[in-house]
């Protein structure tokens, strides 16, 4: 699982790198890729 995200967060940060994204949109859109691809509940990494 864990080698599965490390594909999606770096893949899609180096194609949107490639497409000419610029660099603070890459990251947010890999970080949110990331997430989605996690499956978790949201509110789970916002409690304490």
């Amino acid at each position: 699982m864990e080698s599965t995200l490390l594909y999606v967060l770096f893949g899609a940060f180096f194609v949107l790198l490639i497409l000419g994204a610029p660099i603070a949109v890459s990251l947010a859109v890999a970080a949110l890729a990331t997430y989605l691809t996690l499956g978790e509940n949201p509110l789970a990494f916002v409690q304490m």
